[in-house]
């Protein structure tokens, strides 16, 4: 970590509409890059897209859709070798959901989503109160989740979350999966 140089994943790829990656090397300098895509009216908006480096992450492929839906992405690999992906959903019911892969992120089970919270979404105040803001839109006030695994197995994910009550506040769920 004493020296460090950036390598733009743009200088590689074409046109990408997606911003927030989420990174994890898959074997080595093979590196799966999950890209937040919340363009407007696009078929893809909300789901994730996915580009790959076989170069430990000095070049990446064309991003290509994916059907995880949500955003901003975060990768872990789980003790027992599948891939965990967690994110926001800001769909109702709003929330946090993860997403496993047997096969290293080359496919993901998307229709067996791990639902942690579906009882987000509500504005803050603060939210409300913003300039530019419309009242009543604070439906997307949760998440950039964040997951770790322990010795024993268990999962801890921590997110920010505005429940019903208005109140914007740091939670987490600890949690197990099958």
């Amino acid at each position: 970590g004493e020296e460090w140089r950036l390598i733009p994943m743009s200088s590689s790829i074409a046109s990408v509409e997606g911003d927030e990656v989420g990174l994890i090397e898959v074997a080595p300098g093979r590196v799966l890059a999950l890209i937040r895509h919340a363009a407007k009216g696009k078929l893809t908006e909300g789901y994730l897209l996915e580009s790959w480096s076989e170069d430990g992450g000095r070049t990446w492929s064309q991003p290509l859709g994916t059907t995880i839906k949500g955003y901003p992405p975060h990768l872990l690999r789980l003790q027992d070798g599948r891939l965990l992906c967690a994110v926001t959903y800001r769909w109702e019911p709003m929330g946090i959901r993860a997403v496993l892969s047997n096969d290293n992120g080359r496919s993901w089970d998307t229709a067996n989503p791990i639902i942690l919270r579906n009882d987000g979404g509500a504005g803050s105040s603060l939210w409300h109160n913003a300039v530019g803001h419309e009242p009543g839109r604070g439906g997307s006030d949760l998440g950039y989740p964040i997951t770790v695994q322990f010795a024993d197995g268990s999962l801890f994910t921590s997110y920010w979350f505005t429940g019903p009550d208005g109140i914007t506040h740091a939670a987490a769920t600890h949690w197990r999966v099958e």
